[in-house]
């Protein structure tokens, strides 16, 4: 059976980068923590008998297993083909998510999301797809609309939450679980293999399983140092929105959750129009490099107006900041991602989408961190001008990349 999903013949037509499929991998490769986000507190706390440390280490957890298991992901998909992998990460997030549905204990909820984390190439392998079937022209973009797919993950999410978490907190875990294997089962029958035997990986040796081998390799290449230094940064300072705006506003103005979630709502919502819109318009008229250039600019600005309003409580400026951030975020994102997959051989795209992985996870875990040391140490606002600083040095890196690229003969 192995060998029949592994021998899987390419098509002879490449496949359309864009599909009902593609789209619905995306959507939901991150739909499980869309819906944990909401519920987070009620099922660590609740039910559970956690406390607030115990949430945020839940999120470290699944940082620290996504950085581990992305890069060895990428790898294997580069070895095996997008197909088996992606089965595999869909197979794993469907035990993942039915082993919290179950729970019983706090440790159940941690190893499930451990699970999930280890397993999690569904993104990496749908985005590996794209860089198959799409020519280079057309990459950024298709991997544009892919990154708004997911972003839904994260909108459709905590609807699902509010429906259903009222009846059991289980049923949102359940659903989950299920889009999982609907995904498992319309990959089987529908996804063909887009990478042929030739020129994938000739083997895979447990050396280059090691994560940080992987991350290695590609951190000592030229054309690639600056981009994910880029993208080492920009992760770390949008997520200081997540980890730290919300305790922001209640501790100094007394913000109640009806008053916060609004400014989440209208991130998600942002983000997801400039990657479907704002970023294919613009490559028309730019090269990724420029567009990454123009989104740390415009990130830089967002912090510096999310620090004044920390001193001020003024809500339009978060809710300027708010929008500004988020259009930032993804002109730089999506641009920064098709640099590093165009800067690549063919036979390395599932190895540059899990370090890609790796990067936003590492991000994800240094940055709350930094953040809530300045915050407490220094004071309030300064997470949000060191992250203003950072977008500002990122501006800078991506100049440093394109000298790079263009030497190597891929100019963006």
């Amino acid at each position: 059976m192995l060998n029949k999903l592994i021998k899987e013949e390419t098509p002879k037509r490449t496949p359309r980068p864009l599909t009902p499929f593609t789209l619905f991998i995306g959507s939901i490769s991150y739909l499980g923590v869309g819906v944990l986000n909401p519920i987070m507190p009620a099922l660590i706390e609740g039910r559970y008998g956690g406390t607030a440390f115990h949430v945020g280490l839940m999120y470290t957890t699944l940082a620290t297993a996504q950085f581990i298991g992305s890069p060895v992901i990428g790898l294997l998909s580069d070895r095996y083909g997008r197909r088996l992998v992606l089965m595999f990460s869909l197979l794993g997030a469907a035990i993942a998510y039915t082993l919290m549905g179950i729970g019983g204990a706090l440790w159940m909820m941690f190893a499930g999301w451990a699970i999930f984390g280890i397993a999690d190439g569904t993104a990496s392998s749908i985005f590996a797809y794209i860089a198959d079937t799409a020519t280079l022209k057309a990459r950024t973009r298709a991997f544009a609309f892919m990154s708004a797919a997911t972003g839904m993950g994260f909108t459709i999410g905590p609807i699902i939450s509010a429906r259903f978490a009222s009846i059991d907190l289980a049923i949102p875990l359940y659903i989950v679980a299920a889009t999982s294997v609907v995904g498992l089962v319309w990959a089987y029958w529908a996804m063909p293999e887009t990478f042929p035997d030739n020129p994938r990986v000739a083997r895979v040796s447990f050396r280059q399983l090691n994560p940080l081998s992987q991350l290695f390799v590609d951190w000592r290449n030229p054309h690639l140092r600056w981009l994910m230094l880029s993208f080492l940064l920009t992760t770390m300072t949008s997520i200081i929105t997540s980890s730290n705006l919300a305790a922001m506003t209640n501790d100094l103005f007394g913000w109640q959750p009806q008053q916060i979630a609004p400014i989440f709502i209208l991130m998600g919502v942002v983000e997801v129009l400039a990657q479907v819109s704002i970023v294919p318009v613009l490559l028309h008229f730019l090269r990724e490099i420029q567009i990454t250039s123009l989104g740390a600019i415009m990130l830089s600005i967002a912090f510096g107006l999310f620090g004044w309003f920390s001193l001020t409580g003024l809500p339009a400026l978060v809710y300027i900041a708010a929008i500004v951030a988020n259009i930032g975020t993804a002109l730089v994102e999506v641009s920064l991602q098709g640099l590093m997959s165009k800067a690549v051989a063919p036979e390395a795209q599932g190895r540059i989408q899990g370090t890609y992985r790796a990067t936003f996870a590492l991000g994800r875990i240094i940055g709350p961190l930094w953040a809530g040391w300045l915050y407490q140490e220094i004071s309030p606002a300064m997470p949000y001008w060191i992250g203003a600083g950072q977008m500002i040095l990122v501006s800078i890196l991506t100049w440093f990349a394109a000298s790079k690229l263009q030497h190597k003969g891929n100019a963006q």
